[in-house]
């Protein structure tokens, strides 16, 4: 299947890609999580690959459960947009 776009529409897609990726950031490592208190209660399933379909997302949300943040792992490498890049830039391109 071939799509044929418009020579401007190619040009505005490049550009939204582009500031897109220039918004995206190294996050710093994250602090050592202290140890958790011990639970009764014991997980009682398995997560397999044939159970995930897609790419998994990795978002953060606000109290009403609005997404604020995307990232990604790259070589246990955090990268992502900052709460205020996603906020302010990255909502007028959904």
């Amino acid at each position: 299947m071939n799509i044929d776009l418009h020579p401007s529409a190619v040009e505005n897609f490049n550009k939204k890609a582009d500031e897109l990726l220039n918004l995206i950031t190294e996050f710093p490592p994250e602090p050592p999580q202290p140890k958790s208190f011990p639970s009764d209660i014991h997980i009682a399933a398995s997560i397999s690959d044939k159970d995930i379909i897609g790419e998994p997302e990795v978002s953060m949300a606000d109290y009403p459960g609005n997404t604020v943040n995307r990232f990604f792992y790259i070589d246990k490498r955090k990268f992502g947009l900052s709460v205020e890049s996603y906020k302010t830039k990255v909502s007028h391109f959904l």
